[in-house]
């Protein structure tokens, strides 16, 4: 029983090192979401006895900026030390871990005296051949012997029993141990604590505000617009997708979605000199290798090239980024899967326009011209159309946009139909002279299927010389806007209800006979 008291003297202390310092729970109370990071803060309600004490804060996660953690008071206590740490600081692990070795070792050696008992009574059963006045015994001799033996054996007996005892009750503590290591196990993660040194004049039940930046949580801008008819104006709803993998589900929190970016720093470059200089360029010919200056840039030692950066702040000038407030509590798992919250709606007032492309599509397209006014408040984006109530497909919202108005397209109307021909009988390969001169000729019919007029802006296009061998002429009816550098053509045609229109382009291409023409878009 001696050595279960020295194991309980050894075991205690390690039970009771978890419960010399309190440790609170913070909770994220309030959110600020970055294109990159997140700033969270909480506030923890703590109790402090007077004079100096140690505590710890947990529930913080595992991904925590180390330089971005700010502790502070409300001016009741102090704080002399703040200390970012592994939760192993706090959790029993190590400690159970600890009293399991100790338990193990006590197992062993009660195991070892077992076993010397065993040979004890091995070489006792070894003598027990006695058999008295035979071999050199007179009976009272041999009463004494007998006496003797069953002595040493009841006592080698009750040492037995007793050391198997003390086994199987230092192996039922370590089992139960162990499945507390694993209970414990099961939620323990990597999580960072913060372990405070405060000093109060008086026994306080207070709190303290917190706040730090973690890397795993980012939000990204998207958008969803609808239009259920060209005489609707347009709605477009901003929304955020926010991911999160801080080790920590985000509860009732407050969601604050920012465009400040503070993982780049705040501080403004600093330029450095460029230095000119030679440096010798080993060059190899037959007979021996000789030295031949090269001059070159040289740019800025390593030490140099460092870029001055500043902790991740908060900026307070609201002209620099925007910030979008979320009403109520969010709740954002920590599973980095994308959580998609509504931010805001927007309606805008948008001129719809037709447009076609005959080259390439039959049908018609829709499409919302907006002000480009209408987008400086908010991020580029994947956009995703739904037209009179169907899914039209993804796009791109570019807020940066530098145009006064920004269109964006809808999607398909099939009721405008374009037809693109070739006139045969107007096509034609001539050789004249020294040189050759091919003459298209394209026609173009639109057809409205609509009871109303429509007006349309005609896309298409007429080849570009890059020789100057090469000339290209063409004639266009009606009238259309072409751009010279790029060849691209515009028309603007109103087509009748019911009705259709026609629109003829004659190229021609006159080029030096024997000369073969590449052509990265092919004539019919």
């Amino acid at each position: 029983m001696k050595n279960l008291q020295l194991l309980s003297l050894i075991f205690l202390p390690f039970l009771g090192l978890s419960q010399k310092s309190p440790t609170y729970t913070a909770q994220a109370d309030t959110v600020i979401i970055y294109p990159q990071q997140a700033l969270i803060r909480s506030v923890v309600p703590i109790q402090l006895p007077a004079g100096k004490s140690t505590f710890y804060i947990k529930r913080l996660g595992n991904s925590i900026v180390g330089n971005s953690l700010q502790v502070t008071t409300n001016g009741a206590w102090r704080i002399l030390s703040v200390n970012l740490e592994s939760e192993d600081a706090i959790h029993p692990s190590s400690a159970l871990q600890d009293s399991i070795r100790v338990l193990e070792k006590e197992i062993r050696q009660l195991d070892m005296l077992y076993r010397v008992t065993e040979q004890q009574e091995k070489i006792l059963m070894a003598n027990a051949e006695i058999k008295g006045e035979a071999d050199g015994l007179i009976p009272e001799d041999f009463k004494e012997f007998m006496a003797l033996f069953e002595q040493k054996l009841l006592e080698i007996g009750k040492k037995r029993m007793n050391l198997k005892e003390q086994i199987l009750l230092a192996e039922s503590k370590k089992q139960r141990l162990t499945e507390q290591m694993g209970k414990s196990a099961e939620t323990h993660s990597t999580d960072q604590v913060i372990r405070i040194l405060a000093e109060s004049n008086q026994e306080l039940s207070t709190h303290l505000t917190l706040g730090y930046v973690v890397n795993e949580a980012y939000w990204t801008p998207r958008y969803t617009a609808r239009v259920q008819d060209t005489k609707q104006p347009l709605f477009v709803t901003f929304q955020a997708d926010i991911q999160q993998n801080t080790g920590l589900d985000w509860n009732k929190t407050h969601l604050i979605l920012s465009t400040a970016r503070p993982v780049l720093g705040g501080t403004k470059p600093m330029l450095q000199p460029e230095y000119l200089k030679e440096r010798p360029v080993q060059v190899s010919n037959r007979r021996n290798a000789k030295l031949v200056p090269e001059t070159m840039m040289l740019g800025m030692s390593d030490a140099e090239m460092v870029a001055s950066t500043s902790q991740p702040v908060e900026l307070d000038n609201q002209d620099l980024y925007m910030n979008f407030v979320l009403p109520g509590f969010q709740r954002i798992p920590s599973s980095g899967e994308p959580t998609r919250l509504d931010v805001q709606t927007y309606q805008w007032p948008v001129q719809y326009t037709y447009s076609m492309v005959p080259r390439q599509s039959s049908e018609g397209f829709v499409q919302a011209e907006i002000s480009s006014d209408l987008l400086k408040s908010l991020l580029s984006g994947p956009l995703t159309m739904y037209w009179k109530g169907s899914y039209v497909g993804e796009s791109y919202l570019d807020t940066r946009w530098k145009e006064e108005s920004h269109v964006i397209s809808l999607g398909r109307d099939q009721s405008i139909q374009a037809k693109l021909e070739q006139v045969q009988d107007k096509k034609a390969v001539k050789t004249v002279g020294s040189s050759v001169r091919e003459t298209h000729v394209e026609r173009f019919t639109l057809t409205n299927r609509r009871d109303q007029a429509m007006t349309v802006k005609v896309e298409d296009q007429v080849p570009v010389s890059q020789d100057s061998r090469v000339e290209v002429s063409y004639t266009l009816s009606p009238e259309g806007r072409v751009i010279p550098e790029t060849g691209l053509i515009e028309w603007e045609v109103t087509i009748p209800a019911g009705g259709s229109v026609q629109i003829d382009k004659t190229v021609q291409i006159k080029y030096p006979k024997g000369f073969s023409i590449q052509r990265n878009i092919q004539w019919n």
